[in-house]
């Protein structure tokens, strides 16, 4: 019976898990890249969860009569934001692009997921932007000058947390530190999660940072089971499955995913085994049809998973 995972799946899964692993690094031995964002909860409203499928984005919402003399037509032409002699100068431009795709529930509340992570990394690009506190509070006035109401709020109160939780880590030295070993890597991961813990709420930390976290734990279990060498190739194989699995059920937000998605592995299986194991293109997409939403499996493509099932 033909496996789930092929080897170039696992080589695949681990690319994209050493690159994240890159990226978590990042976080340490640099000011941002992609995101930390801290729960500043308004009025018990900042959602940490997808609750509807109609939600709007901050693009939605942004209000660009607050800017009169921004033109609209030209938003989408490359222009200088950052002007060098200015640190703490930011263009309603750039807000508005970096905000746009984060997603608002149906009561307008902001909501926390990978999408938001990216773009408060973005709003705070320090590597660019280099933000004394009167710059962050006028960096926040601009946010809810261009988003009125709780989502302004919302928005500029978790750019300002997320400030002062980089300030927290700048003042760690984790950057400095330069793990070589397995065991150090982890160790310095735990650490720079219990960071966040600190300045963001569990909730909101693993909201935040889910894909993040799946990806560093794939990285982790995969570099340590082949470095051992008292695991037999069975078993490894068994345990890269295992693993594998794992990591695609954390980062997908399918509703019944795993139940779904063994239907959907037996069902490939049976075709492949009457396709002397082979399965092209259009019945691999008509099975995904048979099992999820088209919402679904663009959700699975911009993952980079549809190729891997």
């Amino acid at each position: 019976m033909a496996t789930y995972l092929t080897q170039k799946t696992y080589l695949q899964l681990a690319s994209l898990a050493t690159i994240a692993i890159g990226v978590i690094f990042c976080y340490i031995d640099r000011d941002v890249k992609v995101i930390d964002n801290q729960d500043l909860v308004i009025n018990n409203t900042l959602k940490v969860n997808k609750i509807t499928d109609t939600e709007k984005t901050l693009a939605d919402a942004w209000q660009w009569q607050a800017f009169p003399n921004i033109e609209q037509k030209k938003l989408k032409q490359t222009d200088k934001i950052f002007d060098k002699h200015y640190n703490t100068v930011i263009d309603p431009k750039y807000l508005y692009r970096v905000l746009q795709d984060v997603e608002l529930d149906e009561n307008g509340d902001v909501i926390l997921d990978h999408t938001a992570l990216q773009a408060l990394g973005l709003t705070l690009n320090r590597g660019r932007l280099r933000l004394d506190r009167t710059g962050l509070a006028e960096l926040q006035e601009m946010i809810k000058k261009g988003l009125s109401g709780k989502a302004g709020e919302q928005t500029a109160s978790v750019v300002g947390d997320f400030y002062n939780y980089l300030d927290a880590k700048d003042e760690m030295g984790l950057y400095q530190q330069h793990p070589t070993t397995q065991s150090e890597q982890r160790q310095q991961y735990k650490e720079l999660v219990a960071l966040r813990g600190l300045y963001l709420t569990d909730e909101v930390a693993h909201s935040l940072f889910s894909q993040t976290d799946a990806n560093a734990e794939y990285m982790f279990n995969m570099l340590e089971l082949e470095s051992n060498s008292q695991i037999s190739d069975t078993d490894k194989q068994t345990l890269r499955l295992k693993y594998s699995e794992n990591l695609v059920s954390e980062m997908v937000t399918i509703f019944d995913w795993s139940e779904r998605y063994q239907s959907f592995k037996a069902d490939k299986n049976r075709a492949l085994n009457h396709g002397n194991n082979v399965l092209s293109k259009l019945d691999k997409d008509q099975l995904l049809a048979q099992h999820f939403t088209q919402e679904e499996i663009q959700e699975l493509t911009k993952l980079n998973i549809t190729s891997m099932l």
